[in-house]
């Protein structure tokens, strides 16, 4: 294996990861949204999720 070829296999291994971390952070971002919107809908009389919207 060339240094070249070594290079690319690292590269190319380094993308994945930070695209798996990339689709890992916005699965735990979409899931945090979701836990909010169920607190939201299960305590409205609560205005602490109604100061920071809009």
């Amino acid at each position: 294996m060339t240094v070249d070829s070594w290079q690319l296999a690292v590269d190319s291994w380094q993308l994945a990861v930070d695209s798996w971390q990339l689709a890992v952070g916005n699965w735990q971002l979409l899931n945090y949204q979701l836990l909010l919107i169920k607190l939201k809908h299960r305590y409205p009389e609560t205005g602490f999720f109604n100061q920071n919207t809009g």
